[in-house]
């Protein structure tokens, strides 16, 4: 009989890193640097792990070995390194990304690339770089989509063609040692996605005509590519059918499947004939967060959104021990991060309100849990901010589900703290049981910390997501504003020392906070926020095109650029600068792709035309997401200084 996890959890032994040993709170540099370690992965064999790891403000990518510690690694240079994984046992592959620009397109793309690293080698090599029949000015170059069995060669999907020409979206098998590539399929000029076994079987071909809404299934498991399933997508461009990866037995396909009435979507088989069955899993009450698949997308299970992460798979073996492991951490969140091959072993990161985040394996045969490596080493247990889960009521009813942290040794309602409220992005996103180094950096300084998922973010159900649709500045709002006014009502938070800070939606919630409800803030600070509403819609029609399903996606979030003129027009903080009475700090990163600088610029112009106090700091090569530790730090002082300087410290 197996033992039973918990019944180990005092013989947790510690690999990568050192214990960690309470202190006063961390500098901080601790928390404005990317973490020491991350993006952990481990070989198909079980004894290799590969990640990043940063270290005097430089970053590296490390290579180590049971029983020998570090075997291999370098530096990540200039480039935004974004994942890594083996392909094999010897080869592993980062991906990164860099801000590009081209002669052909005007604006700036964020285009991604794949290296390959032979371990034994120690030997560097850009995938496709030699491969001369690319489309000039793509990105996503960085995509690996299959591993073939017994030879290092890998599967690439990239648009195929000469500038000037449509391009198709091929499927290419790349070799892993030196930049060579060729053409396993040209596509067609529709295809989007690919889908492909470790015998090179092309399982799947996705086709989607943005111009016809036509979506189609092709594959080639029968011989030849034969079309399965042909549908149209909605007036608004969702697909009640999409794939999302193989069946573990290559039985079939496994796909995403919604209608308009379903309040949870859920996934399902699809056979090579088309026939969908299902749902595969069980927890029909739940969003699914992400669907969990090997190197060559055959599914293993999937991972439930929620406050804390919920896992189901084939293997119900598995999922039973992920229910354990949860059980071992009852104060944080475990996800399922990397697995080997058989499923012998997997790798968690558990992280949240009680214990410092980092790394752990599980070895599932011999039922041993192991402390791999620490995510931030200079945190302690003893360091973490208590994060705990909360639910209020909305003025119209609403269930809003948010995120409290707490400074370390407060309780809440023993005295009014300070507070920052910080509105996530997305706004299709959520906030859920985790270490946010923002929130946890403002709690280490005595200031309670307010996260709400507003109506309009995902994870809490179909209904709960569309009721955000047009209501940017509206009801999406109302919700921040509730929760702000319940933590005034009972005393727990400061009415006059109450900052607001987000990015992204979360910077146009901020901005919306100072413009709308201009007593409720002392201090707003705005990162890469869209200020104006008009101008973003306008943005994203020339970009993807007036019949896109981008178009359709973004005018069903926030509203008709035409039809909603006025109203858009009403809810862009730019055009409500007089409002202003709260000092304000807009914080943009030059190479954003996702929100164009100009935002930044028109809010800081209008608010300066209007007598206000604001201030605008331009983050040099930054992008949308605050990827390098340099310019992630600067923000995080300039929030500081500004915090302080506005609400005080504590």
């Amino acid at each position: 009989m197996k033992k039973s996890i918990t019944a180990l959890a005092s013989a947790l032994v510690t690999c990568f890193a050192g214990g960690l040993s309470a202190s006063a709170a961390p500098p901080i540099e601790v928390y404005g640097n990317l973490p020491g370690v991350w993006g952990l992965d481990i070989s198909p064999s079980g004894s290799r792990y590969a990640y990043f790891s940063q270290q005097g403000g430089k970053e590296y990518f490390v290579i180590a070995e049971d029983g020998k510690g570090v075997i291999g690694g370098g530096g990540t240079g200039d480039i935004k390194a974004r994942s890594i994984f083996f392909a094999t046992e010897n080869y592993a592959i980062v991906i990164a990304s860099e801000t590009a620009s081209t002669n052909f397109f005007k604006g700036k793309w964020e285009n991604s690339s794949a290296f390959s690293f032979n371990i034994e080698k120690e030997k560097f090599v850009t995938l496709l770089k030699g491969f001369d029949q690319l489309y000039p000015g793509q990105s996503g170059l960085g995509r690996i989509i299959g591993r073939l069995a017994g030879e290092d060669k890998v599967f690439m999907p990239a648009y195929i063609g000469e500038y000037g020409s449509r391009a198709t979206y091929g499927l290419l098998k790349s070799r892993l040692d030196i930049a060579s590539a060729v053409i396993e399929s040209k596509g067609a000029q529709d295809t989007v996605d690919w889908f492909v076994n470790n015998q090179g079987v092309i399982l799947a071909r996705e086709d989607y005509d943005d111009d016809s809404k036509a979506y189609r299934i092709w594959t080639g498991k029968t011989g030849g590519l034969n079309k399965i399933y042909e549908s149209k997508a909605r007036a608004d461009g969702r697909l009640d059918v999409s794939v999302y990866g193989v069946m573990p037995d290559e039985s079939g396909l496994v796909v995403f499947s919604s209608t308009e009435e379903d309040e949870f979507a859920s996934v399902s088989k699809m056979d090579f004939t088309g026939q969908v069955s299902g749902p595969l899993f069980t927890q029909t009450e739940y969003s699914i967060d992400s669907v969990l698949r090997d190197g060559n997308r055959r599914v293993i299970g999937v991972e439930y959104a929620g406050m804390r992460p919920l896992y189901e798979f084939f293997d119900a073996g598995l999922t039973n021990d992920m229910y354990e492991l949860a059980n071992l951490f009852p104060d944080d969140a475990v996800h399922l991060v990397g697995w080997t091959e058989d499923l012998a072993k997997v790798l968690v990161k558990v992280e949240g309100g009680a214990t410092s985040p980092g790394f752990y394996r599980f070895d599932r045969n011999q039922r041993q849990l192991a402390r791999l490596a620490s995510s931030y080493p200079e945190i302690s247990d003893a360091d973490v901010n208590p994060v705990m889960t909360i639910e209020y009521k909305a003025r119209d009813g609403r269930k809003i589900p948010a995120l409290i942290t707490m400074p370390v040794g407060k309780s809440l309602g023993a005295e009014p703290l300070p507070l920052i409220v910080m509105p996530h992005g997305g706004p299709e996103s959520y906030d859920a049981l985790g270490f946010d180094w923002m929130a946890q950096y403002f709690a280490s300084r005595g200031y309670m910390v307010l996260q709400p998922n507003f109506r309009g973010s995902y994870g809490f159900g179909r209904e709960h997501r569309e009721a955000g649709y047009g209501e940017w500045g509206g009801k999406m709002q109302d919700d921040v504003t509730d929760g702000v006014e319940l933590l005034l009502r009972k005393n727990w938070a400061d009415a006059n020392r109450t900052c607001i800070i987000g990015g992204s939606y979360g910077g146009y919630a901020a901005l919306a906070g100072g413009a709308y409800t201009p007593d409720l803030y002392k201090c707003v600070a705005a990162i890469a926020p869209v200020a104006d509403l008009p101008e973003f819609m306008k943005w994203k029609r020339n970009n993807a095109g007036s019949n896109s399903s981008v178009l359709a996606y973004w005018t069903r979030l926030i509203g008709d650029r035409k039809d909603d003129a006025e109203k858009l027009a009403a809810i862009s903080p730019v055009n409500a600068a007089a409002n202003f009475t709260a000092p304000v700090l807009l914080l943009h990163g030059d190479d954003d792709t996702v929100v164009p600088r100009l935002h930044s610029q028109r809010m800081e112009s209008a608010l300066k035309a209007a007598g206000k106090d604001v201030r605008y700091v331009k983050l040099k090569g930054e992008d949308h997401w605050l990827s390098g530790s340099e310019t992630r730090l600067q923000t995080l002082r300039e929030l500081d200084r500004f915090v302080k300087e506005t609400i005080g410290g504590n």
